[in-house]
C-alpha cells in the first residue's frame, strides 16, 4: 500500500492561509491567492499555489455562462425552402422556342 508524504510545515501553514482565503474571496483563483500570499509577505508562485488548492480541495467558484441566445420560430410558411421548378420537369419540350 502506497504511503502519504507529509507535507513542510511552510506548506502546511501557507495551505492553511489559502483556506482562509478562500472562506472571504470564493471566487479567487490560483493567481489571485498568489498575489494576496504576496501581499502578506509569503513569495510563492502560481503553480504551486494551485497544487495546493488541490490537495485542499478548494476551486474557485464562477458564475456559469450566459445561455446561448434563442433563436426566433419559424412559422410553417418559413420554413419551407421554395424548389426552383426547371422547364424539363413541367413537360415542356423545346422551351427556348417560346
Amino acid at each position: 500500500m502506497p504511503t502519504q508524504k507529509s507535507l513542510p510545515a511552510a506548506d502546511l501553514a501557507i495551505m492553511w492561509q489559502i483556506d482562509e482565503m478562500h472562506l472571504e474571496c470564493p471566487f479567487a483563483g490560483s493567481r489571485i491567492l498568489r498575489d494576496l500570499l504576496r501581499q502578506e509577505g509569503i513569495e510563492i508562485g502560481r503553480q504551486h499555489a494551485a497544487t495546493l488548492m488541490k490537495k485542499k480541495a478548494i476551486e474557485a467558484t464562477y458564475p456559469p455562462p450566459p445561455p446561448p441566445p434563442r433563436t426566433p420560430r419559424l412559422h410553417c410558411e418559413e420554413r419551407l425552402i421554395p424548389v426552383p421548378r426547371s422547364s424539363d420537369s413541367l413537360g415542356v419540350s423545346n422551351a427556348s422556342k417560346w
